[in-house]
């Protein structure tokens, strides 16, 4: 009887550990894409090599895809050191590219590389943050890290993102967007170009960038002019919003997807806030003001009252998790003596990476509804994989949402303590492949056996 229950205890033992091994993630082939045809070009490499320094430490064969400023994207054995990068100009590599429908990395003349199990995107801003690249592997059928076309678009770009925000009950500094390039000279630069429900100092912002890129702040109509020519040199489209006094800043990161974790069946749709409206009104020369939804904190502006089918109220903590299943992050604040926290004061200061408060120093009901809102952020853009947050707390302690970022820099690895680099980027691959395997589930082709095409025009058979 002894013999017996031991050889039953052994054996319960040895399927546990071989269900342990076959739970890990197994050996994966992995493409690391960075560079690209982006302001924050710089920015990527280093990503880039930070997570390819993690992934040294485990089983995965990653082969680092550089895409050149032109567009090109490039192989080569050197691309395992930065160096390499120092000198643009003098990067050479194999040249390769991906087909649709194959998982394949394939060169120059077609012959087969590598088959891709995972693609991870360390790519930051246009032509790699903005849904651009996101959809050449969505045609490849590759799966990727981060969020999907749809979510990547929306989020990279401030109006639709804001509006996304808004509709979702979050609280935003109201703001103005110009959908044309106004002339910046002249009579026809005057008051009534500029949405007449926010007054300076504004902060204008090319719709379509990040990393502080392009972003001026304009404390009259002269400097409104310079500020817009800036802008107007990245992007036809601009977001102009009031800019808060003696503010500060924070950043919280999520990671998950919107059913991440969910059973079959389930969803989260009922805590999902669709019932807020987007009460924009149409302002000056193509402007749409955007106010600010709980009509208080306004520094130089006018009050206005909330929106009728609004749930935002200042300073509203939700007594319920709104996404439950997502992993968020410790809350940063990050440090700076500008207006706003410019390119330089995130990259290329000495002190760069020591310029924050870790964890900031907030209380609990402000932590607690600042993680709220970034989940809510997260599921109202419809994320995947990993985002930061980005918050904005002005002088009489309103929190508004600022904007979101879908490839934030270092996957925001920093912001969670308790996880390794490692356990993050597993994750994400975790995700991507799950995601990848749902969409494969979905119906893409319909019989249209029963339809007939006549003259280009199709006509059911009867």
């Amino acid at each position: 009887m002894s013999s017996l229950f031991t050889y039953f205890l052994t054996f319960r033992r040895a399927k546990a550990y071989i269900s342990s091994i076959m739970n890990r993630t197994t050996s994966l082939n992995i493409a690391l894409l960075f560079g690209s045809k982006s302001p924050e070009h710089n920015i990527s490499i280093i990503t880039a090599f930070e997570a390819l320094n993690a992934l040294k430490k485990t089983s995965h064969k990653v082969v680092p895809i550089y895409i050149t400023q032109s567009g090109k994207f490039l192989v080569s054995k050197k691309f395992d050191n930065i160096n390499v990068f120092k000198n643009k100009k003098k990067v050479r590599g194999k040249e390769v590219h991906f087909r649709p429908s194959s998982p394949f990395l394939f060169s120059k003349y077609g012959r087969k590389i590598n088959k891709i199990d995972v693609a991870l995107l360390a790519t930051h801003g246009t032509f790699g943050e903005d849904g651009t690249l996101q959809g050449l592997l969505e045609m490849s059928g590759i799966a990727y890290t981060g969020s999907k076309v749809r979510a990547s678009a929306n989020s990279m770009d401030k109006i639709t993102m804001k509006k996304l925000f808004k509709e979702a009950g979050l609280n935003c500094v109201e703001c103005g967007v110009w959908s044309v390039k106004c002339e910046v000279e002249g009579e026809k630069n005057n008051s009534s170009t500029t949405p007449n429900s926010i007054k300076f100092p504004l902060i204008i912002k090319p719709s379509n960038l990040g990393s502080s890129i392009g972003i001026s702040i304009a404390k009259n109509e002269e400097e409104l002019k310079t500020a817009l020519e800036v802008a107007y040199a990245f992007d036809d489209r601009v977001l102009v919003e009031r800019a808060l006094t003696n503010f500060s800043e924070y950043n919280c990161a999520v990671l998950g997807t919107r059913d991440w974790g969910l059973g079959d069946g389930e969803s989260d749709v009922e805590n999902r806030d669709c019932e807020s409206g987007f009460d924009g009104q149409i302002v000056g020369d193509g402007a749409l003001a955007v106010p600010n939804e709980s009509g208080s904190g306004n520094d130089s502006g006018t009050a206005r009252a909330p929106s009728p089918t609004s749930t935002t109220a200042k300073n509203q903590t939700n007594s319920t998790d709104p996404v439950p299943h997502l992993i968020v992050s410790e809350i940063e604040k990050p440090i700076s003596w500008n207006e706003f926290l410019t390119f330089d004061d995130k990259y290329n200061s000495k002190n760069a990476g020591s310029k924050r408060e870790f964890p900031a120093k907030i209380s609990e009901e402000e932590t607690q509804q600042i993680k709220d809102m970034a989940k809510k952020a997260f599921a109202a853009l419809d994320c995947s994989g990993i985002a930061r947050v980005d918050f904005l707390k002005s002088k009489d302690g309103e929190i508004f949402v600022n904007e979101i970022n879908t490839i934030p820099g270092s996957f925001s690895n920093y912001l969670f303590p308790n996880m390794t680099y490692q356990d993050i980027l597993e994750k994400l691959f975790e995700i991507a492949i799950e995601e990848k395997k749902k969409k494969d589930e979905k119906i893409f082709i319909v019989d249209i056996g029963k339809y007939e095409l006549k003259s280009g025009k199709g006509s059911k058979n009867k």
